[in-house]
């Protein structure tokens, strides 16, 4: 609380045109607000305080002047609004965040540039979708595994290192031991 006063022999004196406030006084051209606190009579008062350095009041709080609500947040100037979540315009917003600088948007994630949707994964940029799984270049889908490119993939789930012999002769047989 601001005070402009006098003291006379011990005792507190108000400057003319103040007004009265809790235990004390605003000085002239401030006013009580709740009654305890003193505010500025030209500037707002949000939330409980005073919005001073040319702030505003909006959704009760004081934020920067220019500055817009987007759902409970409220966005700095120069930040867009999207999905209820205030960014950078260099940033994607995705999934309810900003994406970092550089990032991009896949299956409502934030992804590395150069990464890639497979069904429900998310490949990067290494890899390549091989049937809905991410694997290495070169590799096959394997019974949903991913089988290097030194392997083959027998029955459509077993992969095995290729030329192995027991391996052909179980697949032959169409048993394994």
């Amino acid at each position: 609380m601001h005070t402009h006063a006098c003291l006379v022999a011990g005792v507190v004196v108000a400057a003319p045109g103040s007004t009265l406030c809790g235990g004390g006084a605003c000085p002239p051209g401030w006013r009580c607000f709740d009654g305890f606190n003193c505010c500025p009579e030209d500037v707002q008062v949000c939330g409980g305080v005073c919005c001073n350095d040319n702030r505003v009041c909006l959704q009760n709080q004081c934020v920067a002047a220019g500055s817009t609500p987007c759902g409970a947040a409220v966005c700095s100037p120069g930040q867009q609004c999207s999905n209820k979540v205030c960014c950078d315009p260099s940033r994607v917003v995705c999934g309810g965040r900003c994406c970092e600088q550089g990032q991009q948007c896949l299956l409502g994630q934030c992804a590395a540039a150069g990464a890639t949707a497979c069904g429900s994964n998310i490949c990067s940029a290494s890899q390549q979708c091989v049937q809905g799984i991410c694997c290495g270049l070169g590799e096959t889908n394997c019974g949903g595994r991913c089988c290097g490119m030194a392997n083959t993939c027998l029955l459509g789930r077993y992969c095995v290192p290729q030329g192995e012999q027991l391996a052909r002769d179980a697949a032959a047989s169409n048993c394994f031991i």
